[in-house]
């Protein structure tokens, strides 16, 4: 993390950030960096075609967009398991079932899930 530009104080004078500063441009590098570390102490592991998308043991599909993160599993043990994983290391709201995201529409019919 660093100063942002055209900050300047008196030359004796230092700045030191202990955590990204919200709304600096840096702040969602600095975030995207953290979460990609607890993801991995957590083995959760990106696929290879996607930074934004982690499976843990082929159970949870996590899509991370800026700081809004969402589960998918095939039952609600193993979301539960993966929201207990996430409490660990941030502070969660919990909002329910997604139903919309970047102008993409989730449904769920009887127990499937169908994306428009």
């Amino acid at each position: 993390m660093s100063q942002p530009e055209g900050f300047v104080v008196a030359a004796n004078k230092v700045c030191r950030l202990t955590k990204a500063l919200y709304g600096l441009h840096q702040s969602s590098r600095q975030w995207y960096f953290e979460m990609d570390d607890v993801l991995h102490k957590l083995n959760f592991f990106k696929l290879d075609w996607c930074n934004c998308v982690c499976m843990y043991e082929n159970k949870i599909v996590l899509l991370l967009y800026m700081d809004d993160i969402i589960l998918f599993a095939k039952n609600g043990e193993d979301l539960d398991f993966g929201i207990g994983l996430l409490m660990k290391y941030f502070e969660l709201k919990i909002l329910g079932k997604t139903k919309k995201l970047l102008g993409i529409q989730f449904e769920e019919i009887d127990d499937k899930l169908f994306i428009h």
